[in-house]
């Protein structure tokens, strides 16, 4: 949504500029008149708006010479990563990771993709169910 004037927000605390761009997560309940929506969330931020997610990442790396590139790649998403184990698997000169992360899941899907891009690095997403919360 694009407000224009001056406009107060209590979400942000603030009074926006005279062109300010804001972010809403909207749910449509599910009725049978079809009306009515809930805005959860307000924000400039779209981390602040995204639904987060629990998954973990299988990381398969047969070309240990992406192993700097896959190191800078989960350095950038440090900030959601829980945790991390690695295991070289040397009679087969491959290495295993696995990677704990709680995010959005655009985030999670782009952390997944830049892995497998890599040459010789294949990567795989599994999702837990939760509820939302």
């Amino acid at each position: 949504m694009v407000l224009t004037g001056k406009a107060f927000v209590p979400e942000l605390g603030r009074p926006l500029g005279q062109k300010h761009t804001l972010l809403a997560r909207i749910i449509v309940p599910p009725r049978p008149s079809g009306a009515g929506v809930l805005i959860v969330a307000i924000s400039e931020r779209l981390e602040d708006i995204m639904e987060n997610r629990v998954a973990m990442i299988a990381i398969v790396v047969e070309d240990d010479e992406e192993a700097v590139e896959l190191n800078s790649i989960l350095h950038q998403y440090s900030q959601y990563i829980i945790g991390r184990m690695g295991i070289p698997h040397r009679e087969r000169k491959i290495s295993l990771i696995s990677i704990a992360i709680d995010g959005p899941a655009d985030a999670i899907s782009a952390l997944a993709g830049k892995l497998g891009s890599l040459p010789g690095v294949s990567a795989k997403t599994v999702y837990a169910k939760l509820e939302e919360q």
